[in-house]
């Protein structure tokens, strides 16, 4: 199971060398980590405004369209396998555009430290937090990252 090495995982689709076996694991990852993603226990004390909506809509039609943008990638080529290539090829590209947005992350974090704008002392002392804006945008970036990516590697096993 590769976790970061997508161009090898798409050598071994061309060569046709990834077994049933091999799929299942990456399914499993998958459906793990879409299940943690979403569990409203780890969002305790988190207060729910029209950003949190807004970005509920933009999840849902930037994954519709991104599904769809891949499979139409995948129809044009070969036309095979669209499942198993989107979940597989797609683990590595998740943990790899992961790892760019989580940098990016810290990065902002670290810029807002250096110049914080007005904070007061409630700020500083309270565990809420409510979705800005900025998580719309970050949201949907990432998203778009991740199918255009998605959409390359799938051409370039179908192809």
């Amino acid at each position: 199971m590769y976790f970061w090495k997508v161009d090898e995982l798409v050598e071994d689709f061309k060569a046709d060398k990834v077994t049933q076996k091999e799929e299942l694991k990456y399914m499993l990852f998958i459906v793990v980590i879409i299940t943690l993603a979403v569990s409203p226990y780890l969002y305790v004390r988190v207060s729910y405004n029209l950003y949190d909506f807004i970005t509920t809509i933009v999840m849902i039609v930037l994954s519709v369209w991104g599904v769809y943008y891949c499979y139409k990638i995948n129809s044009s080529g070969d036309n095979e396998k669209f499942i198993v290539r989107a979940t597989c090829i797609g683990t590595p590209i998740l943990i790899r555009v992961f790892v760019v947005f989580l940098l990016l992350c810290i990065l902002v974090q670290i810029i807002k430290l250096i110049f914080p704008g007005e904070i007061t002392g409630n700020e500083l002392n309270t565990w809420t937090y409510e979705t800005t804006v900025y998580e719309v945008v970050y949201t949907a970036l990432f998203l778009v990252s991740y199918y255009v990516y998605l959409g390359r590697k799938i051409k370039a096993v179908a192809a």
